[in-house]
C-alpha cells in the first residue's frame, strides 16, 4: 500500500516537473516590438521596405505581400503602437502602415487592408514624432501582416511599431505559423 502512495506520488511530481519545464505552446501575452525606434528607416517612395544599420531589408515582394506576420489567434484584442521622425523632404505626402488579416491560418489575407494610418507630416511637423497608439479588434484572426510606406520624398527615420498581445481568449487554439 505505501509503494503505490509512493508511485502515485512520484508519478505525480514527474507530470508538475514536466509541466513547469515544458510550458504549452501558447504565444505569451506580451508587447512585440518589430521596429525599436532607433536605426529603423523607411526610405523615400517605398513601400514594403526599411533600412536597418544601412542594409536594405524588403519585406516580401514590395508592395504586393509582407513578412512582417504576427500570430493573433489566441486574441480578440491587440494594442498597436507606431511612430516616427520625418527627416528633411519627409513632407506632403503619406507615411504609415497597413495592417492586414487573415482568418484561415495566414494562407489567405484581406485584399483590402483591415487598418491603416496615414499621416501627411508638412515642413512645419519635420524633427516631430507622430504617434499612433490604439487597439485592434482582431476577433476571428489568425494572423495579422505589416506593410508600412513612405510616398514623401524623405526618409522616415527612427521608426517604432510595438504590438501588445493582451491577455489571450479563454479556451484558445494556438495558429500555426
Amino acid at each position: 500500500m505505501k509503494f503505490n502512495k509512493f508511485i502515485s506520488a512520484l508519478f505525480l511530481s514527474a507530470v508538475v516537473f514536466l509541466a513547469a519545464a515544458f510550458p504549452a505552446d501558447a504565444q505569451i501575452a506580451k508587447p512585440y516590438r518589430i521596429f525599436d525606434g532607433t536605426t529603423y528607416v523607411i526610405p523615400t517612395a517605398s513601400t514594403n521596405v526599411y533600412y536597418y544599420a544601412g542594409l536594405t531589408n524588403t519585406i516580401g515582394s514590395p508592395g504586393t505581400s509582407s513578412n512582417l506576420v504576427l500570430t493573433v489567434a489566441e486574441f480578440d484584442n491587440v494594442g498597436f503602437t507606431f511612430k516616427y521622425t520625418p527627416g528633411s523632404g519627409c513632407t506632403n505626402a503619406p507615411v504609415g502602415i497597413a495592417v492586414f488579416r487573415s482568418f484561415d491560418g495566414g494562407t489567405i489575407f484581406e485584399t483590402v487592408q483591415g487598418y491603416v494610418w496615414t499621416n501627411g507630416p508638412t515642413a512645419l511637423t519635420v524633427g516631430t514624432s507622430p504617434v499612433i497608439a490604439t487597439n485592434l479588434d482582431v476577433r476571428g484572426a489568425t494572423h495579422i501582416a505589416f506593410v508600412p510606406y513612405n510616398l514623401t520624398t524623405g526618409w522616415a527615420t527612427n521608426v517604432f511599431l510595438e504590438i501588445n498581445l493582451k491577455s489571450p481568449k479563454y479556451g484558445a487554439r494556438q495558429a500555426t505559423q
